[in-house]
């Protein structure tokens, strides 16, 4: 009998051992699968992307059409791919959670905003609902707990032609540990409904419940399977109530610890007011705290305004000028997150200084250097540099800002408008007004309309660029006619950014002039030669053994003034190095007889090599980035790469080396 059990024992543990083993293959497998499909997936939609823009102009709309659904199709094999991945990560056991404070009312409003398109066009209803008795806030992992929801309301809107679907998060019965709360998140649809002899099957990785070729619904199957990988990988469970005609009903049961709140008294009353000079907003519930914020505005010559919640915050946010915000994370309705996210989208508020003080630890990915982050209890002498710092800031002078528009409700409009974003603006009716106001006095950005009573736009800008060249100065064409393709080689040379009029809608003329505000806070730049296109002439090593990827990044980047020298290995990457001055390499990690983990840290240790080196792999677990960064690369890109992505990176990067690089491409003409 022993022997018996022993061997039982023997097999069991071969068995767990071959499972193991069985995992990693797997794992690795997929790793490589990754490796391959994203290769050439990489050239597909670089150059699908090329051609969908149709920048020299030279494709007929059904040839731009077609290179767009190119682009679509590939952009879907990579949302495949990523799916597989997510599973394998997930099943391995090498995804890692990330526990935060997440206000729940935040995740719905997240959720709605991003389904209510689809639901819209079907014509169906969708309805969240927050039960009573469920914690404001809870400590989770956002980013999955989103997933887990966003793939069940998916399916749920995707099988369901007529009626509703619906998330519903309440609290379960049982005993939870303390500080913890079982919730349940249930998402419930009026679709075709699920037999119940395949509950088991759809939560099976490649499974459908019509998993023929000619089956109506498409998709993979793998979305439903990585929901439930997910939820036990937060230790909980999930279940299903179905039948064929009656719909289904989704279920997540997920423990979750409870952030506990500080309760202040009512949030209701008006924003209170108080000091003179230039305005902080305080968004605090808190009122003690928010008090002794206050003191110290006055005492370093702001005024405050002190609102308990968050909508209240939006709206001042939206009516009001603030020269600083002053944010708690745990508000009473909407947590402070969801707020600072509001708050950066805004164009008038997008370089608004932001000091987040709050007991809510600052998240490990935080990378806002424009934002100071302390963390409470604070010591006074804290406190106290958040209103040094930023009586500094009030203290540089504001960008000057000449208006050119002659239609007098629109100028004032205008005028009115950019005030508010922070312009000493010097509105004119007239070119020639325009021409004596240049002439006497230095201008950091010109808004002009072209079509002017007493001259044009055009002939205005070269005047004005005869007096005094535009170098450094921002140019906004804001026209209510379209502009030619030979009237924007003509605004090019000015580095004029074209908007066209909204009427009362003045978000595209804010983008313009407020995304050169942040750049031009220091006041000895003012008459700097500026760059008109960031990358032009910047010499660029891009190192890759595949000659589609090579071919594909070569036509985007000569496209943006980049000039390209290619190696196909580790070695001949640092061949080049030593023979020519480069600004900065793009190294592919896969390469054969040296890769690029090996001549990064070469380039790093024993060359000297000071350039940024932009790590490029179509591997894409995890890892992968840490494994980049760990040899020597300053920063990581996953393939397929995209267009925007890289080019962000690139003028990110070089604009380290010269702080005087713009942070906008020009556009290719």
């Amino acid at each position: 009998m022993t022997c018996a059990r022993k061997a039982a024992e023997q097999r069991l543990r071969d068995q767990a051992d071959q499972l193991t083993l069985a995992n990693r293959y797997k794992s690795e497998f997929l790793a490589n699968m990754s490796h391959e499909l994203r290769t050439p997936l990489n050239s597909i939609l670089i150059l699908s992307d090329q051609l969908r823009l149709n920048s020299a102009g030279n494709l007929t709309e059904k040839q731009a059409k077609h290179a767009d659904i190119v682009h679509r199709a590939g952009s879907d094999l990579l949302q495949l791919i990523n799916d597989v991945l997510d599973l394998a990560k997930v099943e391995s056991g090498r995804m890692q959670l990330k526990l935060e404070p997440l206000n729940m009312q935040d995740i719905l409003v997240e959720l709605d905003a991003s389904l209510r398109p689809m639901a819209e066009i079907k014509g169906l209803r969708l309805h969240t609902q927050l039960e009573a008795g469920v914690p404001r806030v809870i400590h989770t992992d956002r980013i999955r707990l989103q997933q887990i929801l966003l793939n069940l309301l998916s399916n749920a809107l995707k099988f369901t032609e007529h009626g509703e679907v619906s998330l519903t998060v309440s609290c379960a019965s049982g005993e939870p540990e303390e500080g913890y709360e079982l919730l349940n998140f249930s998402v419930r649809d009026s679709g075709i409904g699920i037999p119940p002899e395949q509950h088991e099957q759809i939560f099976q990785a490649f499974q459908q419940i019509d998993g023929s070729t000619s089956r109506r619904f498409g998709g993979t199957g793998l979305g439903l399977a990585i929901t439930r990988q997910l939820v036990l990988a937060m230790d909980g469970e999930i279940s299903l109530q179905s039948a064929p005609g009656e719909g289904s009903c989704f279920t997540v049961h997920l423990p979750v610890r409870v952030v506990a709140q500080a309760h202040t008294g009512p949030v209701a009353g008006a924003p209170q007011r108080s000091g003179e000079g230039p305005a902080v907003l305080i968004v605090e519930d808190d009122v003690n705290f928010a008090a002794v914020l206050a003191e110290e505005a006055h005492a370093h010559g702001f005024s405050s305004v002190h609102c308990r919640s968050g909508l209240q915050a939006l709206n001042l946010l939206q009516s009001e000028h603030f020269s600083a915000v002053i944010l708690d994370i745990l508000l009473p309705d909407i947590s402070g997150w969801q707020l600072f996210r509001r708050l950066r989208g805004q164009a008038s508020h997008r370089n608004t200084p932001v000091h987040i003080i709050s007991c809510v630890p600052q998240p490990v990915d935080w990378n806002d250097d424009g934002t100071r982050y302390l963390v409470k209890p604070i010591q006074r002498a804290d406190l106290e540099q958040v209103f040094v710092d930023l009586q500094q800031l009030d203290q540089s002078p504001a960008q000057r800002l000449l208006l050119v528009e002659d239609v007098e409700v629109e100028r004032e409009h205008y005028r009115e408008h950019l005030q508010q974003l922070g312009f000493d603006v010097l509105a004119c009716a007239r070119a020639d007004e325009a021409q004596q106001a240049y002439a006497g006095g230095m201008f950091n950005a010109l808004v002009i309309d072209l079509d002017l009573p007493d001259q044009d736009g055009f002939e205005l800008l070269e005047t004005l660029n005869r007096q005094r060249p535009l170098n450094g100065t921002r140019v906004v064409i804001n026209t209510g006619v379209d502009v030619t393709r030979q009237a924007l080689q003509r605004l090019r040379r000015y580095s004029a950014v074209v908007v066209h009029k909204h009427g009362e809608d003045m978000q595209e003329l804010s983008e313009a002039v407020q995304g050169f505000l942040g750049s031009v806070r220091d006041p000895a730049r003012l008459g700097r030669p500026r760059v008109e296109n960031p990358l032009e002439g910047r010499r660029v090593l891009l190192v890759d053994d595949d000659v589609r990827n090579v071919y594909a990044l070569t036509a985007l980047l000569d496209e943006v003034g980049l000039i390209i020298s290619s190696a196909k290995d580790g070695q001949e990457a640092i061949n080049a190095y030593e023979r020519e001055p480069f600004d900065l390499i793009l190294m592919d990690m896969a390469m054969p007889t040296m890769d690029g983990y090996t001549a990064t840290r070469l380039l790093k240790t024993e060359h000297g090599c000071s350039i940024p080196i932009i790590a490029l792999t179509a591997h894409a677990m995890k890892g992968d980035r840490e494994k980049c960064i760990t040899a020597g690369a300053d920063d990581y890109l996953a393939k397929p790469v995209s267009r925007e992505a890289l080019l962000e990176l690139l003028v990110r990067w070089l604009a380290i080396a010269d702080p005087y690089v713009g942070t906008s491409v020009a556009p290719s003409q």
